[in-house]
């Protein structure tokens, strides 16, 4: 049964009162019995819902203040967002959307996220299912969906508003379809305990020829004697198509741009590598990994750091960074350097802009992700490289004028030696 939230509604959320929310919480000692137990867990699971309605009004009043002449919000608020957030600029942009979804479209999901009948992933379900509709078929459909929510998972929410939304507008729904047909793409995760997750985006119309060819082939393979699980061979298969291997091939020729330590690379410490993109790798694999063979041959960029693990600077009297420098900075920092954002480095930046007397050099390079750098642009943000004689960072202040610091991954050293 739906609550509804005893605050007044001319109550302004006070940011003092707020933090001292989150202390008394945090002080909070563990009940004595059980059933105190699933209680409190359960008021904790509904302020969660309630404090991320309460984010995703400011968000939206944020959005409205920051509206620009073409009437849509200012590039960016997502960035902002994110930051306070301390999520990724990517989840800042459906943050950002759900705010101003539940503002003006879905009240009904908005009033049951207040009152906890509801979590943040499954309103995003929500906004997200029915973000294609006309605004008029979306209040019905947030009407219609929050009459029935008890004991429903995400999957079973997703089946019953996309059943509603196809009985509102199923030109609607086509149009959907084909726009999601036309951004089918394959994504590369790497899961850091040895294995990676590629993930394909493809119309659902192969999926039964893919599944359909993968499972004969490793029927096959399973029937010649390989002891490997039908999974194993499956997924064995998969990759050594997409990596466009024969089955006789085990390895793939690679260029390794491998951060490792002189000393772990000799066999004499233990100190993990660092795969750019990827993520540590145990010594005994980037050992491996340089080794060169005839199943997998491999070459090797020796980049020096510092015994603080910071890496060694190069300059340029140019103004764009050449591409050694370029290579240099984008191995450095490995992802964007922007705070919480989880983006491959696609611009080589300068914090510093050259227009304001900025020097072309590992000091004033970062490497960013497209949206970042472009965000970067706009009115009211600052970034601004730290001392040079430290590991590389660099202190991010937005419009607000909240501050936010980045600092380099920084290369995989052994341990100082004892004395």
């Amino acid at each position: 049964m739906t609550s509804t939230p005893s605050h007044a509604d001319d109550a302004r959320p006070d940011t003092d009162g707020l933090r001292d929310l989150v202390e008394r919480i945090a002080r909070t000692k563990p009940p004595a019995t059980d059933v105190e137990l699933i209680d409190q867990i359960d008021a904790l699971e509904r302020t969660k819902s309630a404090a991320a309605a309460l984010q995703a009004t400011l968000t939206a009043e944020l959005a409205k203040a920051r509206t620009t002449k073409t009437g849509r919000p200012s590039a960016s608020v997502p960035n902002e967002v994110a930051a306070a957030r301390r999520e990724s600029p990517h989840v800042g942009q459906r943050l950002t959307k759900l705010g101003l979804a539940l503002a003006h479209d879905l009240p009904c999901t908005h009033l049951a996220l207040a009152c906890g009948d509801l979590n943040e992933r499954r309103a995003m379900i929500i906004a997200e299912e029915t973000a294609h509709l006309t605004r008029e078929d979306r209040l019905k459909a947030d009407a219609e969906i929050t009459l029935d929510l008890e004991g429903k998972g995400d999957k079973a929410l997703t089946m019953d508003i996309r059943r509603i939304v196809l009985k509102l507008d199923e030109s609607a729904a086509l149009k959907r379809r084909a726009k999601a047909w036309g951004n089918r793409r394959i994504v590369g995760r790497d899961l850091g305990d040895g294995t990676a997750r590629v993930t394909a985006i493809v119309a659902d119309t192969m999926l039964p020829a893919i599944m359909g060819s993968l499972d004969k082939a490793a029927a096959s393979v399973r029937a010649a004697g390989d002891e490997r699980t039908c999974s194993q061979i499956t997924a064995d298969l998969a990759a050594a198509r997409l990596a466009g291997l024969d089955s006789d091939t085990k390895q793939p020729p690679v260029a390794v741009q491998l951060l490792v330590s002189a000393e772990t690379l000799l066999g004499g410490d233990s100190t993990p590598g660092h795969l750019p993109g990827h993520g540590p790798v145990p010594a005994s694999v980037a050992r491996q990994m340089v080794a060169a063979s005839d199943e997998q041959r491999s070459t090797l960029r020796r980049v020096f750091a510092m015994p603080d693990g910071s890496l060694m600077s190069l300059e340029s009297a140019q103004r764009l960074f050449p591409p050694d420098l370029r290579d240099f900075i984008k191995l450095r920092d490995d992802i964007c350097r922007n705070p919480y954002c989880n983006a491959p480095v696609r611009h080589i930046d300068h914090p510093v802009p050259v227009s304001r007397g900025g020097e072309t050099s590992v000091d004033n390079g970062q490497g960013l992700c497209e949206w970042c750098n472009y965000t970067k642009e706009q009115p009211g943000w600052e970034h601004q490289p730290g001392p040079p004689d430290r590991p590389h960072e660099v202190t991010v202040t937005t419009p607000t004028g909240h501050r936010h610091v980045s600092r380099e991954p920084g290369a995989p050293m052994p341990p100082p030696r004892a004395a």
